[in-house]
């Protein structure tokens, strides 16, 4: 167990480590090898490969989790959304970091604000009014009613996360790539059991 510990806390040093000669510095004893371009590649790929590692620890056992630096959960919910959205780990590193966030999301939800990338995003576009065959402008103008009614502004307004609200935005927009509409899947569910009407709307 002690082994364990010390492996884990020289990831989370890893994840600490900002500079990329810092990074390359960093030993992992316990596991017999050395954090560096030789070893096990570039700095951001130690800094992937702690992230989701750590990740998997929080998921399979969270008392570990608990013992290592009280800025262990912060770190790795950033790097696991740093790849989700981002472009240069490819689709399947971008898979795999929704998968991991999808198994531990209660842990990594208080974290969104400082994690998520910044993106700004409006809302999204509004029921049509338009007439079409049929009279469908009647129930389009009575959706309209409705989602402007007071009790739908009083939940939009006062009990919406933005920042749960932020990362639906994002995975919804990932999903559409078909390479991770999969993993994106796992995530969506885990939003949609936080709250069902954010993803109503």
């Amino acid at each position: 167990f002690l082994e364990m510990h010390r492996a884990l806390a020289t990831w989370v040093r890893a994840l600490q480590a900002q500079a990329t000669q810092a990074a390359q510095e960093v030993p992992v004893a316990s596991l017999g090898m050395t954090l560096c371009d030789g070893a096990l590649g570039s700095p951001a790929m130690v800094r992937d490969g702690a992230a989701l590692l750590l990740a998997l620890v929080a998921y399979l056992q969270p008392s570990m989790l608990a013992e290592l630096p009280s800025d262990t959960a912060s770190l790795v919910a950033t790097v696991l959304c740093a790849r989700m959205f981002g472009r240069t780990g490819g689709a399947q590193l971008q898979g795999l970091a929704c998968e991991v966030f999808a198994l531990a999301f209660p842990l990594w939800r208080g974290h969104l604000a400082t994690a998520l990338p910044d993106r700004s995003f409006g809302p999204g576009p509004g029921p049509s009014t338009s007439a079409s065959p049929g009279g469908s402008s009647a129930s389009s103008s009575h959706q309209a009613d409705r989602s402007a009614s007071p009790e739908n502004r009083v939940r939009r307004d006062s009990t919406l996360d933005p920042d749960l609200e932020r990362l639906a935005v994002q995975v919804l927009s990932l999903y559409q790539e078909p390479r991770v509409a999969p993993a994106c899947l796992a995530l969506m569910m885990q939003v949609g059991a936080a709250d069902p009407w954010l993803l109503i709307q």
